[in-house]
Order: structure tokens, then C-alpha cells, then sequence
């Protein structure tokens, strides 16, 4: 089975209408076993949150979409903490945030594939050798 890391991108275009939402859909039907740095919560929140006062979801969706998150565990979440250094270090090397290099440095210890719709963070990804996710590893 494979593992995928899905960041914030990923999650958000499931609940919310983006070009990417079909292929985050994909992500999610893929059978793969779906992980993320808890922060993830906080960043899909903030992304829905930021929709809400453009008016392109309704007021309340962020909370709801978080609930939704917690409750039925589409994603299991991983504790920062200990990936925190290991962040710096790539944040350091690759010149990029390290709230975006956490996903980075799960995906190395878990020897996980990588879906984002970032392109600069795909680009980091790369460089670090990180598999990315592509819609013929579904199914």
C-alpha cells in the first residue's frame, strides 16, 4: 500500500471548487493511505477561512470543514514536534517556509509519495527526491 502526504492545496480543492478539485478528488479515491503534519488543520482553515470573507464559501465552512477532518480521519495526522528539526534543516537547504517543508520532511521519513498543487513546493520536492503524486498512481 502506498503512503501519499497531501498538503493543504490537496485538501482544501476537495471541499472547495478549484481547477484542481478533480484531480484532489482523485487523490482521495486512490486507495492510498493519506497522511499529513497536524498542521494541516490550521492551513486548510485559514485557506477556507480567507475564501469565506472573498465570499466564495460560506461563513462557518472552515470550522465545519475542520470537524469534518477530525472526525472522519480522511487523513491521518501526524504530530509536528518531531519533525520539526529536520524542517529546519531542509527549510535551511532549500531556501523555502518551513511551515511548507514539514510536509517535506514526512514525506522523507515515511518514505511517502507527495500530492501538492504548489508548484514551488513540488519544485523543493523534487529536489529532495521526493516522489510526487500523479493521477496514474490512482487506482
Amino acid at each position: 500500500m502506498t503512503i501519499t502526504v497531501v498538503d493543504a492545496s490537496v485538501v482544501v480543492a476537495w471541499f472547495a471548487r478549484e481547477p484542481s478539485s478533480g484531480t484532489a478528488r482523485q487523490v482521495a479515491a486512490s486507495g492510498d493511505t493519506l497522511i499529513a503534519p497536524a498542521w494541516l488543520l490550521l492551513e486548510v482553515g485559514n485557506a477556507l477561512v480567507r475564501k469565506s470573507i472573498a465570499g466564495t464559501v460560506r461563513r462557518g465552512f472552515a470550522g465545519d470543514v475542520i470537524r469534518i477532518l477530525r472526525r472522519r480521519r480522511p487523513v491521518a495526522l501526524y504530530d509536528v514536534e518531531p519533525l520539526a528539526s529536520h524542517a529546519a534543516a531542509i527549510a535551511e537547504k532549500l531556501g523555502h517556509p518551513i511551515y511548507d517543508c514539514v510536509y517535506l520532511a514526512l514525506s522523507e521519513r515515511e518514505g511517502a509519495t507527495f500530492a501538492t498543487f504548489d508548484r514551488e513546493l513540488a519544485k523543493r520536492a523534487d529536489r529532495l527526491s521526493i516522489p510526487l503524486w500523479a493521477p496514474e498512481d490512482a487506482g
